[in-house]
């Protein structure tokens, strides 16, 4: 019965592994948006790009307030004006920019909704990574925390069979039985 039950500990433990890489690699991900209009939700680093030599308007709204750093020599940030009063105040900042890549960064704040157009309804390709790479990079370790941790535990419940195994298989000559092939040394 105790066998059992160190299997099924185990089988859990492989299921979690996975779920966590599953869930940081989707996590990490960038999205990729195609058309006249786009409207993206992002705390990270948005990528906008056109063809079209018309200028780039982007309106970005928040419940509270935040702050948007972009690449652009005559606007580097975007800051955001209240309207409204009560729980119907929104934080608002309409920004143009000229035609080409334009590249922002949510530097505070979170929640900034974005609507990105060009004058002229041209396609955009936009790119947005969803956290900052300071937040993918924590939450890249703390998924190498967890799986190590579940690697341990895995020992744990197995009486380390698997560092056992590689002990004999690697750490000796021969191999497992210890002999060594003399015939031809």
């Amino acid at each position: 019965m105790s066998n059992i039950k160190i299997n099924l500990w185990v089988i859990v433990a492989v299921i979690a592994m996975v779920a966590i890489v599953f869930f940081t690699v989707q996590a990490i991900q960038q999205q990729n948006y195609t058309g006249s209009e786009v409207t993206v939700n992002s705390t990270g680093l948005i990528n906008i790009q056109t063809a079209s030599d018309a200028p780039i308007m982007v309106t970005a709204s928040s419940r509270r307030t935040f702050n948007v750093t972009t690449n652009n020599a005559d606007v580097r940030t975007m800051r955001p004006t209240r309207e409204g009063t009560g729980s119907a105040a929104r934080y608002i900042s309409e920004v143009e920019f000229p035609a080409s890549q334009v590249e922002l960064n949510v530097t505070r704040g979170s929640d900034v909704d974005f609507v990105i157009t060009t004058a002229d309804s041209a396609s955009l390709d936009v790119t947005v990574a969803a956290r900052s790479a300071e937040d993918n990079r924590n939450l890249v370790i703390m998924a190498i925390v967890g799986i190590i941790g579940l690697l341990i535990f895995i020992s744990f419940q197995t009486e380390h069979q698997a560092l056992s195994y590689l002990r004999n298989q690697f750490l000796r000559p021969g191999g497992r039985d210890g002999k060594v092939d003399t015939a031809s040394a």
